[in-house]
């Protein structure tokens, strides 16, 4: 029991530290707003691509991320600044994407899915999911899952691992099942939907990128 109680608060710590930064609640109608002409049947493909994408993203991360920052000499604040910057010229070009409406009324259901696919890593799940401010989670975690003993350092990153699939799973789930709550909204409601997320995803953008900044400068 007394080693199971560490083990589950690895878990339970690797999940609940990567949901405020991931925060798939909003973030499940962010992409939904991206790819609303998307077939049901199409969405939860595309959604479950994002899902393991992260998932895996994450773990590999959490196994090797410290040792590529330090491969390319890059550190944390270099990654938030970089990724608000990319994060916010996203929001950016959807919030200034006059085409929308026209796209929706003339393109066909296999132009659609040709237009979403290969978008489900860049910018699905890197930077619009997994953020740099999960980066920074998770490469905190992989720092402080180094032991003094190595099967201690395994317990802990398979206490991680563990954490990261379940919030794949969450991902999921929610991505699924949230964005119904908008499917009662009319085609214009939609894209008006669109456009507030995608200024929310360029104040997300800018908020990393200052944090960044202030991380910087706080060295």
């Amino acid at each position: 029991m007394d080693e199971v109680t560490p083990f589950l608060k690895i878990v339970s710590l690797t999940f609940f530290a990567l949901f405020p930064v991931i925060n798939p609640i909003g973030t499940s109608f962010i992409v939904r707003a991206m790819v609303v002409s998307l077939p049901e049947s199409e969405h939860r493909k595309l959604v479950l691509r994002v899902a393991s994408y992260t998932t895996l993203f994450l773990l590999i991360l959490l196994v090797l991320g410290v040792y590529i920052l330090k491969l390319f000499g890059l550190s944390i604040s270099s990654v938030q600044i970089g990724g608000g910057l990319v994060l916010a010229a996203i929001g950016w070009r959807i919030l200034n994407d006059d085409d929308t409406e026209h796209k929706e009324n003339t393109d066909t259901a296999s132009e659609i899915i040709d237009d979403v696919s290969g978008k489900e890593f860049y910018p699905m799940t890197f930077p619009i999911t997994t953020g740099p401010g999960a980066l920074s989670v998770i490469l905190t975690i992989s720092a402080h899952s180094t032991a003094s003993s190595i099967d201690s350092t395994i317990v802990h990153y398979a206490a991680a691992a563990i954490g990261v699939v379940l919030m794949g799973v969450c991902i999921y789930y929610l991505f699924i099942y949230l964005p119904k709550l908008a499917t009662g909204l009319s085609q214009a409601g939609l894209k008006a939907l669109s456009k507030i997320l995608a200024f929310v995803i360029v104040c997300i953008g800018v908020d990393i990128l200052l944090d960044g900044i202030n991380s910087f400068l706080g060295k």
